[in-house]
């Protein structure tokens, strides 16, 4: 599903990752790139990501077709041009009264985000190393569930490369 309509879950989401970040964020690159770690983390967990969006590998790191629209569409969701030396941003904070009543979805994010980079550098080298972004390249589509099962398998291959000879001889043991 591409991103075209702020469906009730893209709104939730959206300002449940805002809220995450303290309500404010300098960048919607910077959202979007939590947003990407939230799906990726969730899809790790269960197979699945959290929004259903078509995630596509962007000259930047991820990207969602027409995310920019849907975000200054978002009722409860301000965002400002700004300008400065280096170029432009846009300023993106959640306004007062917003409604965060899916507690459920700010649970959610809490958890997935919870050893989420604090500042953009880090975040973008996390992001950049995830195995959708490193093993695809511009334009492609992430498919962001094909790609958990890759690193489920790359998790098992490494644990049974380091099991030591009597733990390789216990999972047999256990194995029959």
């Amino acid at each position: 599903m591409s991103l075209t309509t702020p469906s009730g879950t893209t709104s939730q989401l959206i300002c449940a990752v805002l809220a995450w970040q303290g309500g404010e964020i300098q960048s919607e690159s910077w959202l979007l790139k939590l947003l990407y770690l939230t799906d990726w983390e969730n899809a790790l967990r269960t197979g699945e990501t959290l929004s259903g969006w078509d995630w596509v590998h962007g000259p930047y790191g991820p990207d969602c077709e027409g995310f920019l629209e849907i975000l200054h569409d978002l009722e409860w969701v301000q965002a400002k041009q700004r300008v400065w030396e280096a170029g432009e941003y846009t300023h993106i904070r959640l306004l007062e009264g917003w409604p965060n009543g899916d507690s459920e979805c700010m649970a959610r994010v809490q958890g997935l985000l919870s050893r989420a980079p604090k500042t953009f550098a880090a975040l973008k080298s996390h992001v950049d190393q995830t195995l959708p972004l490193l093993k695809t390249k511009i334009g492609e589509p992430l498919r962001l569930e094909e790609w958990v099962e890759k690193a489920h398998e790359a998790e098992v291959r490494e644990f049974l490369d380091n099991l030591g000879e009597g733990d390789r001889k216990a999972m047999e043991y256990l194995a029959r």
